[in-house]
């Protein structure tokens, strides 16, 4: 294989790999948003329990 393909190849190696990090840290960035308002909706549960 001839050099400059070589370094295509790590290039879009590297790049794919960058990607799937920051999706990664998407995904989890999501998930604590999904937990924080779950755990908001539960205490206001709670809340609204705690008058009846």
């Amino acid at each position: 294989m001839n050099q400059k393909l070589i370094k295509l190849v790590d290039h879009l190696g590297a790049s794919a790999q960058q990607v799937a990090s920051s999706a990664k840290q998407l995904s989890d960035g999501a998930e604590h948003q999904v937990q924080s308002i779950e755990e908001k909706r539960d205490t206001s549960t709670l809340q609204a329990s705690s008058y009846s």
